[in-house]
């Protein structure tokens, strides 16, 4: 249930229930709306590591994506291909 990937989710990445995770990808990465005073709504990705010969960040991280939830939105798009 969704009530078990929350609490799921605070147990392993320590986070606080302002801090809620709402999509996830087949690698395990997360996305979370952090309403904290300090994150203000911000969205936050878990991004686990890549190996370092992918030239990417080679260690666990939290990254910033969006500074609300709106502009996050606006980030999305719909593939022309799938119509």
């Amino acid at each position: 249930t969704f009530v078990y990937e929350i609490l799921e989710c605070r147990q392993t990445f320590k986070t606080p229930k302002e801090v809620l995770p709402f999509a996830i990808d087949g690698g395990g990465s997360t996305l979370f709306l952090d309403l904290t005073e300090k994150g203000n709504g911000r969205i936050v990705a878990f991004v686990f590591g890549l190996p370092a010969w992918t030239g990417r960040p080679s260690e666990n991280t939290f990254l910033e994506i969006a500074p609300n939830f709106v502009s996050y939105l606006e980030k999305l798009f719909q593939c022309e291909d799938l119509d």
